[in-house]
């Protein structure tokens, strides 16, 4: 009895380990735990992919970014302006093959990039195979001593399905929360709305507007729309501990790729 008790307090011990949320006012109303998984949805060109890296990166947490959907140029452009506070656009004009000191401008982007998010791992695979994730997990816990503590999937239509029929999008938000269990880690998922009033992202989604209803399956839903050219909002849809249909109001600075919360 004692070794079952003492196995099973080691186990719940886990479980209580939090996974830090870097944005003070959304810390103020969401908590993530090992185990546990947040689906973010929104349009197509609100910036999933941006709050992604941004969570990722401000968090400290040790990540495994699983990029399937935005390209591995696109994803070091938008770390690299991160990283150096540069606009995009004049990344891009560095390393372009036009400028004579192009590949020293990769190097040196890369150098800050590796410098300034030494916890983060950048997977850009054109698919998403959930087996696949938990064997380089594995593989990641030669490096890091332990197993990644939050793991970003980019886009959930990218990760390997069982089949093509709707109710295999049960099976996989499942497997997802197994994931995540299994690894002992956060989850954070970028999802598409459905078509409808909130495909053109600039209102609030609701619960309902997640593709194949993730709501059902995993712990808390965040919903980003812009209302504005200059604005940035998350709504929790869901959120099983806590307060939902609570707005944030955030600033995202496209220019430089980095999101700034208003507290």
């Amino acid at each position: 009895m004692r070794t079952g008790a003492g196995a099973l307090t080691n186990s719940w011990a886990k479980t209580l380990k939090q996974i830090r949320v870097p944005f003070p006012s959304l810390a103020r109303v969401v908590e993530l735990y090992a185990g546990e998984s947040i689906v973010v949805i929104a349009a197509p060109g609100v910036g999933k992919t941006l709050f992604a890296l941004n969570f990722a990166a401000q968090s400290g947490a040790k990540t495994l970014y699983l990029s399937a959907d935005t390209s591995e140029r696109n994803v070091s452009l938008n770390l690299a302006a991160m990283a150096t506070g540069e606009l995009k656009e004049d990344v891009k004009k560095a390393i372009k093959e036009t400028n004579p000191d192009y590949r020293e401008a990769i190097k040196d982007y890369e150098a800050e990039i590796r410098k300034a998010f030494p916890n983060l791992i950048v997977d850009n695979s054109p698919s998403i195979s959930l087996e696949a994730v938990v064997q380089k997990s594995y593989a990641l816990a030669d490096i890091w001593g332990d197993y990644p503590e939050l793991l970003v999937l980019d886009i959930a239509t990218n990760i390997e399905r069982p089949s093509d029929d709707y109710g295999s999008w049960d099976q996989l938000w499942n497997q997802i929360k197994m994931v995540a269990r299994h690894l002992g880690c956060g989850v954070l998922v970028l999802h598409h709305v459905k078509e409808g009033y909130a495909a053109n992202g600039n209102v609030a989604p609701q619960l309902s507007d997640g593709q194949y209803k993730p709501h059902k399956h995993l712990e808390i839903e965040l919903g980003l729309y812009r209302p504005g050219p200059h604005e940035f909002r998350v709504i929790v849809l869901k959120n099983r501990d806590g307060k939902d249909q609570v707005t944030i109001p955030m600033v995202m600075d496209y220019p430089t790729a980095t999101l700034i919360d208003n507290a």
